[in-house]
């Protein structure tokens, strides 16, 4: 057993083990070799599960033409990420992604914030605003990290312990804030 699993690692060891760790806590009796192979299929099934949002496209092509900067944040791979994003055809809308295991953190570490910011070389949090669907993982660290949220509570969620600066639950909702 590792105790501190970052010390003396790459990043991208890091993310591996990480990654790993779920395969191993879910089937238990699995070697460490095993679970890495599980996440390799994992992340191929990832590229090829794409499917959008009701308005996600026309969203997009509305913040563009306000000419809003789009950066995808995400604790998912990067390695399914460009796949997804061609698939559903949102590739020309995006002007950068950010996916965890590019910094070893994932969210809500304030330290992918860090690294999100480094980045897209902006560290002025009052020109962002985070948009996530995961109450504990985007809310939480955008809070934590001092930038404005929004919440995309599609689900009609009750939030009780991380408060958005905005909740919308369609994202057409998006043209009343931006």
């Amino acid at each position: 057993i590792i105790k501190n699993p970052r010390e003396g690692m790459t990043k991208e060891e890091v993310t591996e083990w990480i990654r790993a760790q779920r395969f191993i806590k879910y089937f238990e009796n699995i070697t460490y070799e095993e679970a890495v192979k599980c996440n390799d299929l994992y992340v191929e099934g990832l590229k090829e599960k794409a499917e959008p949002i009701n308005g996600a496209l026309e969203i997009l092509k509305y913040l563009k033409e306000k000419n809003y900067n789009i950066i995808i944040a995400t604790n998912g791979p990067s390695d399914a990420l460009p796949a997804k994003l061609e698939k559903l055809g949102f590739t020309k809308f995006i002007d950068k992604t950010m996916a965890a295991d590019e910094c070893g953190y994932m969210k809500p570490n304030p330290r992918f914030y860090e690294a999100l910011f480094d980045k897209i070389n902006n560290h002025n949090k009052e020109e962002m605003l985070f948009i996530g669907d995961e109450l504990e993982k985007d809310i939480k660290g955008g809070n934590n990290f001092g930038i404005d949220t929004c919440w995309f509570n599609n689900k009609n969620e009750e939030c009780v312990e991380y408060i958005p600066t905005y909740e919308i639950h369609d994202l057409m909702e998006l043209k009343n804030i931006l």
